[in-house]
């Protein structure tokens, strides 16, 4: 029994001293990797000014814009391709 006891302990100071040595090689809480450092400076300076949709001053480009030109221009491109189905018996997958 006290052999147990006696590998238990040794057991529990062996973790206590492996943890003691992980806490002292974690670097400090103001520490920042260089690489990281550099690699999100890069993306900053590279990605562009992306806005987001979800922000109150956001407005849709012209290019994205839906409007009854381009809805009408849909709606005709999907009625010929109805006709092109009833009339070949296709399904609108095949024929689009």
């Amino acid at each position: 029994m006290e052999h147990i006891d006696l590998l238990c302990l040794l057991t529990l100071l062996f973790m206590i001293f492996k943890w003691e040595e992980l806490y002292n090689t974690k670097p400090d809480d103001d520490y920042e990797d260089p690489a990281d450092v550099s690699a999100i400076k890069e993306a900053k300076d590279n990605m562009g000014d992306y806005k987001l949709k979800t922000a109150k001053d956001y407005v849709v480009p012209d290019h994205l814009r839906m409007n009854v030109e381009k809805a009408r221009g849909r709606l005709l491109i999907l009625k010929d391709l109805v006709s092109v189905q009833l009339l070949t018996g296709t399904s609108l997958a095949a024929a689009y």
